[in-house]
């Protein structure tokens, strides 16, 4: 079928406004005369961050001294310039912003390392079902790990967190990078000054106090379309690294590092994508300029346009607790970035911890939570939620992962004056491609949110033809910062990237009034007899059940039905209490959470069995480790201790074999 007769479905919105290529992000936060940020650089407060942890206020006056200050230091020490690339290594902190400016400012690029994985021994870690994985440093991430990060983006710097440095230092003389050049994010009691490492203050301290020693550079018109900034790797699921090139029409380079068992994905987003992304959730909010709000004028009258600060979801002096992870490109695209340029306050949080957090936002009154669904289902499970008066917040916004209609609904239960709304997007698409409609108090169920300006949607179906609204199929999207392909690997660009489009991966549909829906990987879909099962929308059933704190579904290999779908839960503090008292409660929990599925689903989507764990393995991002707990189920098959239970009529058939 020739391109141009293919259904496509477009975001509604307009054309997006003219989006500059000649300036560097620093260049563009620090502009106050810019004209797509004036209004929000202009009214915001002085803090511009908050470190969550002690309190400090950073002000946009300090925060443009340190990062030129950091820069000259840079320049003077080590000659850093145009293209040069340093590494970050460590947990959320407060310097991480003047760091990434201030690498930006010489020309250079910036990458970010994950830190943490879940091992699957996670799963008998005790008291663990309400703690998802946090940010810090991890003994599981490896010397060997980190370095083949510095050698593959070719840093010559490693800022690290003083927690990190036993892994960091040793990563970086293998990588032959000297230890000279191994700066610490702040010092600590166990590395006292004299110990041979800088830290930033003392880089930035000697910058200030040092003649200018370089001329930042000027991007010359459409630079920015080819001009690297961050490099991230992301997560992947199989075999060796793949190395993404997003040379979009955008402002900025993403390379997002995320692990997943051993694979590392490297990723290289334009140096005008976070621009672009930016303006993409400006358009979406309609929190940017006049101009832009008049090309979106019929659009916009059903959000923020016009409406005074104090009745607007995204307004100046607004505060976001920032725990998503900067090394993530939902955390650095949603939080650092676009929070930061409506004029919001961002409190940075090193390290999540749930109880801390809900403190911080009674303490801050915190207006905005950007979130992944391990969080959410904290604040809808965890039994301190009900301590703390959580009314300030206004907006809650989940991505990395779907987020079911039942965990919804019950998280606006528990933030009632709060918007709850889903995104979705990915590296391959540099983050955003739908946001939540601001209008809508919740939305729609199960929705993530409606497809932004300036983008296009087609929908695969299993079949190979192409469907339209309400039909379900592979998600295959285009817009101005997708991705163009995977470095040096032909063939996996040739699978996922053609003509401008991008086949996600995931299976979906669209309704018409351009509301996605996700249901769920489709790789990940269950196959049983020939019927197609998400584990989402399992999950989704089984997080409404009152035993349960978390979940996953996986699919059981079975030599009749091919799969079968099979469940590992975290139970709530209740129920383990239960079972502590009565060894007999662990057997009739089990059957009563079968029979519960078996009362709302159809007889090929009933659970062959049960596992409960202590902890449901993620990564920082929130999704789920399905191929650690694939893996397990296997073991447990092998070693005979687990036997499956075949839903009524493929036990019948099966016995008539």
């Amino acid at each position: 079928m020739a391109s141009s007769s293919i259904p496509t479905i477009y975001g509604d919105g307009g054309p997006l406004a003219p989006i500059p290529d000649d300036v560097t992000i620093p260049q563009f936060f620090f502009n106050n005369h810019h004209p797509l940020g004036g209004q929000a650089l202009h009214e915001r407060p002085p803090a511009w961050f908050i470190d969550d942890t002690t309190g400090r206020e950073v002000t946009g006056d300090e925060l443009r001294a340190r990062v030129w200050g950091l820069a000259n230091a840079m320049h003077i020490r080590w000659n850093l310039g145009d293209n040069d690339v340093v590494c970050a290594f460590g947990p959320n902190h407060i310097d991480y912003p003047v760091v990434i400016w201030a690498i930006h400012r010489l020309g250079g690029v910036l990458t970010l390392t994950l830190l943490l994985k879940s091992p699957i021994s996670n799963l008998k870690s005790p008291h663990r079902a309400f703690h998802p994985p946090h940010s810090g440093a991890n003994p599981t991430y490896t010397e060997d790990e980190l370095v083949y990060q510095i050698r593959t983006a070719r840093a010559t710097v490693l800022f690290v967190h003083p927690d990190s440095l036993a892994v960091g230092l040793a990563a970086a003389r293998t990588a032959g990078i000297p230890d000279d050049r191994v700066v610490l994010f702040h010092r600590t009691p166990d590395v006292p000054a004299g110990a041979g490492h800088l830290t930033i203050d003392e880089l930035v301290r000697e910058g200030l106090g040092r003649p200018r020693a370089w001329v930042e550079p000027r991007l010359k018109p459409g630079e920015g379309k080819t001009k690297l900034a961050l490099l991230f790797f992301s997560s992947g699921t199989t075999g060796r690294p793949k190395v993404r090139f997003c040379l979009s029409v955008c402002l900025f380079v993403c390379l997002h590092v995320c692990m997943s068992g051993w694979s590392l994905d490297a990723i290289l987003i334009s140096y005008r994508g976070l621009r672009r992304i930016t303006m993409h959730l400006m358009c979406s909010f309609h929190l940017n300029s006049d101009d832009l709000l008049a090309a979106m004028k019929q659009y916009a009258d059903r959000h923020d346009a016009g409406k005074p600060n104090s009745q607007k979801k995204y307004a100046p002096g607004d505060r976001m607790l920032g725990v998503l992870p900067f090394y993530h490109i939902y955390g650095i695209v949603v939080s650092l970035h676009f929070f930061v340029f409506t004029g919001g306050t961002l409190v940075i949080v090193p390290r999540f911890n749930f109880e801390n957090a809900l403190k911080s936002i009674v303490r801050y009154k915190i207006a905005h939570l950007a979130l992944v669904p391990p969080m959410v289902v904290l604040l809808c499970k965890h039994p301190l939620t009900k301590n703390y008066d959580l009314s300030c917040v206004k907006m809650t916004t989940s991505g990395a992962a779907p987020l079911s209609a039942e965990l919804t609904q019950q998280v606006a239960r528990v933030l009632p004056n709060s918007g709850i709304g889903q995104g979705y997007g990915m590296t391959e698409t540099c983050t955003t491609f739908s946001f939540p409609q601001l209008f809508m108090r919740v939305g729609t169920p199960g929705s993530a949110g409606v497809l932004i300006p300036g983008t296009g949607l087609r929908i695969l179906k299993a079949d190979g033809t192409w469907g339209t609204y309400g039909e379900k199929g592979q998600l295959v999207v285009t817009g101005p910062s997708m991705a163009i392909g995977y470095l040096d690997n032909p063939q996996a660009t040739a699978e996922t990237f053609k003509d401008g489009w991008v086949y996600t991966g995931d299976e979906g549909y669209v309704n018409e009034a351009k509301e996605l829906f996700i249901i769920d990987r489709i790789k990940e879909l269950i196959k049983v007899r020939g019927f197609q099962v998400a584990p989402a929308e399992l999950e989704g059933l089984l997080l409404d059940h009152p035993d349960i704190a978390d979940v996953c579904v996986v699919g059981a290999p079975d030599d009749y039905s091919g799969e079968l779908p099979f469940a590992f839960i975290a139970l709530k503090e209740e129920a383990r209490a239960r079972i502590a008292k009565d060894a007999a409660q662990e057997q009739q929990i089990r059957d009563a959470i079968m029979k519960f599925v078996a009362d709302h689903k159809t007889q090929y989507k009933w659970l062959a069995g049960i596992e409960f764990v202590d902890v449901v393995p993620k990564n920082p991002s929130g999704k789920l480790l399905r191929r650690l707990l694939r893996d397990k189920l296997k073991e447990l098959m092998k070693d005979g201790k687990i036997r499956l239970v075949q839903p009524g009529a493929a036990a019948k058939a099966r016995a008539k074999l």
